[in-house]
């Protein structure tokens, strides 16, 4: 070959391998940033998901409320206590407000109060729309950007309220208000924390109903450029989360370097080659050459092979997360919650035992849940060794935040197991809402299959969902029990025992079983009122109350019907039995003496007495022979229980009995 063709061969070989080597380090630059973008979308999906979960969790009381005016046909016990617990449990609710028939009347605000008051959403240019559409579509809608009572921008969630008629016709009843302050929402989000990441971020909304949009929140000098997002919507508002390096974006440390080093490598890669074309010593180093190729080569199969299994751990942890969601989505007490919520958790990772330990208020903790079932009668509270007999629970129960814990030596597992307890491993997970602890997860499993690094990974993340399910289930169970129950004695009220005592009556007429039911009456409680004071009186009603439940069973359905008058369902019991225990209950009333705030207190109680038979099974028939029977006790000069009689005439007097 000529030395001519060897030139020009050599200074092609040049300039292709020049080109190649920058491609290369281009590639190479490009993984780099794309790694960067993989890890910062990560930290944007982690503050987008925290925002998105808080934004839902404050909406839901909304919800919350809507199901307890259905409960109460359109009214709210207690609203201003309600609304103050409310803003309590769900951090971010600015306000709350009650707008029946689209009218705003009523309002709690723990600032300022009434800025919204007394306006009709129908009419107001500004809402219109937005109510409109909720109503229609009966669903919440969010409206946005709204002043909030401290003067920042925020959200408002419109949730309809639709009740039924008599003839289980729906109508639209009006509207619960929730208004949250994106500043919470966004300190809730840590979105500050991107800052110390380097990032300038802002978080912008826009309304898919109507041409809204806005910024909710920003830290950027200037303009994001080429910014990486992750948007989330909650019901009809689509949120973006940009960030972009406040520095810019840089190349990587090895770009300059990786230049100048392919540069060089294809300067003397031509030269070994032209070394070849004149010198048959330079296959030596041609080999040398493609065996750095096969390491690169192999180099970046480990890191495919990485990658994979990062993905497929990820995936393990969001199918585990998929379906705890599931089940809890789905389960409405808290029992349910528990179990259901254990059942998959003990599926998922194996398990051969999990339980649940509870904090309450002021009450040591309880053991809430056990799965399996028969583990229960086994474990009692001096073998909850790493919950409320050590340091453990005691400091989260204080605030403290605690770690996933691998509990050692554990007394549980010595009482469960005593032969051989060091085959089983015992871990103890926190489950908190925000920085207020719920209680401790627990999961015991064969000491052969160890927690993981990954394990305790997915189990942290199933802890955040499930503490929101357990605060849901909690409160649904509160809400229930005040919509069922009187305020002031804590008594069924007369709506909960309607409908419980129909039930109970058929059922007696079904089975032929007895069914009494005994009116009560406060003798001239008026008076008890007017010399002593109301607060006085509300004494003696609870002292009543109290007496009544010492001498009834748990069967019994004791309810306030009205002011001073009180009614107590009695099954499976005939008119002989029911007679006694109304009289047992007059004479625990009747010698004793109420002390009150004002002073002791004299009560006297007339009872009415009747029961079922084969012309009276309905609840509307006993109520109404007692409330007879009742009236014959206060006409026959009171403090007596009277039995109702289907005659009463001079020759047949009624059944009474006096003090």
């Amino acid at each position: 070959m000529k030395k001519r063709t060897i030139y020009i061969a050599t200074a092609l070989l040049l300039l292709i391998l020049m080109g190649s080597m920058i491609l290369v380090v281009q590639l190479l630059e490009a993984t780099y940033h794309a790694e960067q973008n993989k890890d910062f979308q990560q930290l944007l999906e982690v503050h987008g998901s925290q925002i998105q979960l808080q934004i839902n969790r404050s909406l839901s009381a909304g919800l919350a409320l809507s199901m307890l005016i259905h409960q109460n046909n359109g009214v709210v016990p207690g609203f201003s206590s309600l609304s103050e617990n409310m803003t309590k449990i769900y951090s971010g609710i600015d306000s709350i407000y009650l707008a029946p028939g689209g009218l705003v009347s009523q309002a709690y605000n723990p600032d300022s109060g009434q800025s919204f008051m007394g306006i009709n959403v129908f009419e107001h240019p500004a809402y219109a729309q937005t109510a409109r559409t909720a109503r229609d579509e009966h669903r919440m809608i969010l409206s946005a950007p709204v002043r909030t009572s401290a003067g920042q921008s925020g959200i408002m969630g419109w949730q309809p309220v639709y009740l039924l008629t008599p003839d289980q016709q729906e109508y639209f009843w009006g509207f619960v208000l929730i208004t949250l302050d994106f500043s919470d929402l966004t300190q809730v989000g840590s979105l500050a924390n991107l800052r110390e990441h380097g990032l300038n971020y802002e978080l912008t909304f826009e309304d898919q109903l109507t041409p809204y949009s806005g910024l909710v929140d920003a830290v950027s000098p200037t303009r994001l450029q080429n910014p990486i997002r992750h948007i989330f919507t909650v019901n009809n508002l689509q949120f973006t989360l940009s960030a972009a390096p406040s520095a810019g974006w840089k190349t990587s440390p090895g770009y300059y370097p990786g230049l100048a080093v392919a540069l060089l490598s294809s300067i003397f890669i031509s030269f070994l080659v032209y070394r070849l074309l004149t010198q048959s010593r330079q296959i030596a180093q041609t080999n040398i050459t493609l065996k750095s190729e096969v390491a690169k080569r192999q180099a970046l199969t480990d890191m495919e092979r990485i990658s994979r299994n990062l993905a497929e751990n990820r995936l393990s942890e969001l199918q585990s997360l998929q379906s705890l969601s599931s089940v809890l989505n789905h389960a409405a007490t808290l029992n349910q919650t528990l179990q259901e919520g254990l059942g998959v958790i003990r599926i998922q990772f194996q398990a051969d035992a999990v339980w649940v330990i509870l904090f309450q208020v002021n009450q040591n903790p309880t053991l809430a849940a056990v799965l399996p079932e028969g583990l229960t009668p086994h474990i009692r509270d001096e073998h909850l060794c790493a919950c409320s007999h050590t340091h453990l629970s005691e400091n989260f129960h204080n605030g403290t935040p605690v770690p996933p814990y691998l509990v050692e030596s554990c007394a549980l597992l010595r009482h469960l197991f005593p032969d051989q307890p060091e085959n089983w491993s015992h871990m103890t997970f926190p489950i908190q809402t925000g920085d207020r602890p719920l209680g401790l997860l627990n999961l015991m499993r064969p000491r052969s299959l160890p927690f993981s690094a990954e394990d305790i990974t997915r189990v942290q993340s199933l802890c955040a969902p499930f503490a929101v399910a357990i605060e849901r289930a909690r409160l649904f169970e509160e809400v229930h029990r005040l919509a069922i129950t009187d305020p002031l004695t804590g008594a069924y009220n007369r709506r909960y025992f309607l409908d419980q005592a129909a039930q109970e009556c058929q059922r007696a007429q079904r089975y032929r079983h007895a069914v009494s039911l005994i009116m009560m009456d406060l003798d001239h409680f008026k008076q008890i009122n007017d010399s002593f004071g109301h607060t006085a009186g509300d004494q003696v009603l609870r002292f009543v109350i109290a007496a009544c439940q010492e001498n009834l069973r748990a069967a019994d359905l004791l309810a306030r019907f009205g002011g001073e008058e009180f009614i107590i369902l009695l099954p499976e019991t005939p008119l002989e039995q029911a007679q006694l225990i109304a009289e047992r209950i007059r004479q625990s009333i009747v010698p004793a003496q109420v002390i009150t705030s004002e002073g002791p207190v004299q009560v006297r109680v007339s009872l009415g007495v009747a029961s079922s038979d084969e012309n009276a099974w309905l609840i509307d028939d006993l109520i109404k022979r007692a409330d007879q029977a009742l009236y014959q006790a206060k006409t026959l000069g009171r403090n007596r229980t009277q039995v109702w009689m289907p005659i009463l005439t001079s020759d047949s007097a009624p059944s009474e009995t006096t003090g």
